[in-house]
């Protein structure tokens, strides 16, 4: 269980009560679409980086077997609901992190070292401390991160 399930049932649950309008209890097809949007919403956020939600009709079609063909769920249906779509749960959403973490405290101070050290003339670098540098290097390659295609 631990943290992230905690985490997970309070976001699933916030997001049930806000999104239930006529608070009768149960989401309707249309409810559900804003309550993932809403989960995905909250825990990216929270989290660093970011994750795609679930298109349309991955939601509708997910509703039908959670929901037993009556076309609406209750709030436990729901936290369980939302569980399945957000994939692997922990793992892809810490994975996030621990990247996101060991590339700003072991890459880029090595990075930003060897740019001082092997390019710092050529680009006019070698007097820009380093605590400036490297930032500005996460940027310049989380930008490149951002641009490419996969991962």
């Amino acid at each position: 269980m631990g943290l992230f399930h905690w985490f997970f049932v309070w976001v699933a649950k916030r997001a049930f009560h806000r999104v239930d309008a006529d608070k009768n209890g149960r989401l309707d097809p249309i409810e559900v679409e804003v309550a993932v949007l809403h989960v995905y919403n909250i825990i990216n956020k929270r989290l660093p980086g970011w994750q795609d939600p679930p298109s349309s009709k991955e939601v509708k079609k997910a509703v039908q077997v959670f929901g037993g063909g009556a076309g609406f769920l209750d709030e436990g249906q729901f936290v369980e609901f939302a569980r399945t779509l957000v994939k692997n749960g922990p793992d892809t959403f810490f994975r996030r992190v621990g990247t996101n973490a060991v590339l700003r405290t072991g890459v880029m101070p090595g990075i930003t070292y060897m740019v001082k050290k092997y390019a710092g003339e050529m680009l006019r670098v070698q007097n820009v401390p380093a605590v400036v540098l490297a930032p500005a290097l996460g940027v310049l390659t989380g930008s490149i991160r951002g641009l490419l295609p996969f991962g």
